[in-house]
Formats: C-alpha cells, structure tokens, sequence
C-alpha cells in the first residue's frame, strides 16, 4: 500500500511540477511585455500593480503568451477585500 501511495504521489508531482512551471513562465512573459506598468508584487499567479483608480488599464497583455488561451481577469479596489472585476 505504500508503494502505490508514493508511486501515486510521484505522478502528481511531476504532473503539477510542468503545470506550475509553464505558470511560472507566463507570468514571467506577462511581467515583461506589461513593463511600463508600476509592478509591485507577484503574488503565486498573479501581479499587483499600483495605478490610479482613473487610468486605463490595457487588458490585451495575455495575448501570445501561450500557444493556448489564457485566461485573465483584471481586478481592482483599494484592497483586497474590495477587489471588483473589471
């Protein structure tokens, strides 16, 4: 039972480890092609910016960043309690 338990473990692991790094590398893509944004933090997945309430923010950053679609939500609020979508 242990070995099915580790092999089971082993699976999930090397499952998750290409799905969090290509998570990691759209991110980073994101981070650069988003450089005249004031970036304050990355937060596992995803950016804090801190912009005016009133400035446009562009929303077309996500495009060609993976050969498949990503999905991005745009937030914004004072905190993080007061967070609406966009």
């Amino acid at each position: 039972s242990s070995w099915a338990k580790d092999i089971a473990k082993a699976k999930r692991e090397g499952f998750n480890h290409v799905i969090q790094g290509s998570a990691g590398e759209i991110l980073k893509r994101w981070q650069v092609k988003a450089k005249a944004e004031p970036q304050i933090n990355t937060i596992h997945d995803e950016i804090l910016l801190d912009i005016p309430y009133n400035y446009a923010v562009r929303n077309d950053y996500h495009l060609d960043l993976a050969k498949h679609e990503t999905p991005i939500t745009t937030k914004r609020g004072q905190d993080w309690l007061n967070m609406i979508e966009v």
